[in-house]
């Protein structure tokens, strides 16, 4: 063999095995789908885990538990895709997401267990969303098939928490006023969240307590101190002991307020929920 016939097969070599690393290269709304996709999962299980020993109802405890097995069946999915893609996914929840499980753990009873469950119906619906649209518009084929595997199961869920949250007496989205079956379609409207959720902040309500509990559009929780709370949920929404304002930003005195793609702000207390944006 020459020495131009070796060096040419080295060049082929070479440009094979560029070709191949290109191939893999997620673009980056694929690695943030999986960056953020992670850091979802883990809040999930980790409001999932207080849950456990806190709610006080048995059925949202079996949901609970049920959340823990299969967000951490998917979280080890998810990590060994986005390690074949040269993804480093996070280990840890971002500041804002830990005070929003911390913030949840303040709760009991009743206003523990409606939270809880606002807070899974919110992330959900934003879930089906944004796993129905890589499945169908990812480029990458691996990416792609991971959300096609996990977008029925999430579809599930939302059936299932769904049909909790009319148990808890808490408002359903507009044009969602049952469970959606498994296998259905929840539509992103035009801000890309799933139509009628509490995601877009377009439309709230709030269920409160005494203690100021409530949950809002964007579903989250909301925890007051004393005899009153106040949340802001959406345009419209209301709270027995408190008040409520209009708008996308939720905020409470003295308590914790947010969900899934809200951002929430409060006077001495916290944002939570696990759908919006990581940071």
């Amino acid at each position: 063999m020459t020495k131009r016939t070796i060096l040419s097969a080295a060049a082929a070599i070479a440009l094979a095995a560029s070709s191949a690393l290109a191939a893999d290269k997620l673009s980056k709304g694929e690695e943030h789908f999986l960056k953020e996709a992670a850091v979802d999962n883990m809040c999930e299980i980790k409001m999932s885990e207080v849950a456990q020993s806190q709610a006080t109802d048995p059925q949202v405890k079996q949901f609970a538990q049920q959340m823990i097995q299969d967000h951490q069946q998917a979280g080890d999915q998810l990590k060994q895709l986005a390690e074949s893609k040269g993804v480093k996914v996070p280990n840890d929840l971002p500041k804002m997401k830990q005070e929003g499980v911390d913030a949840l753990k303040e709760l009991q009873g009743k206003d523990f267990d409606q939270a809880y469950i606002s807070a899974m119906k919110a992330d959900h619906l934003k879930d089906v969303s944004k796993f129905s649209d890589k499945a169908q518009l990812a480029k990458d084929q691996d990416v792609k098939s991971f959300a096609a595997q996990l977008t029925p199961k999430l579809q599930q869920h939302t059936q299932h928490v769904m049909t909790l949250a009319q148990a808890q007496g808490l408002p359903m989205p507009s044009g969602l006023g049952q469970a959606q079956p498994a296998g259905a379609t929840i539509s992103p409207d035009a801000s890309g969240s799933p139509s009628g959720s509490g995601a877009s902040g377009a439309s709230g309500s709030s269920s409160g307590t005494s203690g100021g509990t409530s949950s809002g559009s964007s579903s989250g929780l909301s925890s007051g101190s004393g005899s009153s709370g106040s949340s802001s949920g959406g345009s419209s929404g209301s709270s027995s002991g408190g008040s409520s304002s209009g708008g996308s930003s939720g905020s409470s005195s003295g308590g914790s307020s947010g969900g899934a793609g809200s951002s929430g702000s409060s006077s001495g207390g916290s944002s939570s929920g696990c759908g919006s944006q990581s940071r």
